[in-house]
């Protein structure tokens, strides 16, 4: 199907999910997902809106079948519900540090620690991920006394990143763009 990715506020996210975890019970089926990014941000109310709900953890096909009968019930592009951040899972993050954001009988569903979710955004770095790491900082601040030490758990969290003598110093100029102050070390 070639609709259109609507735009998700967090009451949709949330609102859909449920509907998986329905079209699931309906078949007997039982899964789990890691949300992250936008979707995350929207659920949190961290942010207005997103376009797609993306899953760090690769999606069954269970799931994959539950969010195509919910994609045809709304019109909508069977990639709103994907797993295209699996590529993105901190190689820090345990499933089990994930919080709980709804235990339905059929369909848990799990989020990404912001902490880990800013160390994401950094490693991706597109505009709209900038945006979010400062959204993101506010709830992330206490783990960091300095751009050094995000940089330290970046580099933790996806080992094979190239280095960069430049990142911390990114890091403190992105997070002052949104009026958060940071020292460098």
């Amino acid at each position: 199907m070639n609709a259109p990715l609507p735009t998700l506020d967090g009451d949709a996210v949330k609102s859909l999910l449920l509907e998986v975890a329905e079209v699931l019970r309906e078949r007997n089926q039982r899964s789990s997902i890691v949300i992250a990014g936008g979707s995350l941000l929207a659920w949190l109310d961290l942010r207005d809106s997103t376009r797609d709900i993306d899953s760090v953890r690769s999606l069954d096909s269970d799931t994959k079948h539950a969010a195509m009968t919910v994609a045809q019930r709304h019109g909508m592009a069977v990639t709103w519900l994907n797993d295209a951040a699996a590529a993105y899972w901190p190689s820090t993050l345990d499933i089990d540090d994930c919080d709980l954001l709804m235990d339905h009988p059929n369909l848990t569903v799990r989020a990404v620690p912001l902490q880990h979710l800013l160390l994401m955004k950094l490693h991706r770095a597109n505009p709209a991920d900038l945006d979010d790491i400062r959204r993101i900082w506010p709830f992330a601040a206490d783990d960091y006394d300095t751009a050094h030490q995000i940089v330290d758990a970046y580099h933790a969290a996806f080992p094979l990143a190239p280095p960069d003598e430049y990142l911390a110093s990114f890091v403190v100029d992105q997070l002052e763009l949104g009026g958060h102050r940071l020292p460098l070390c």
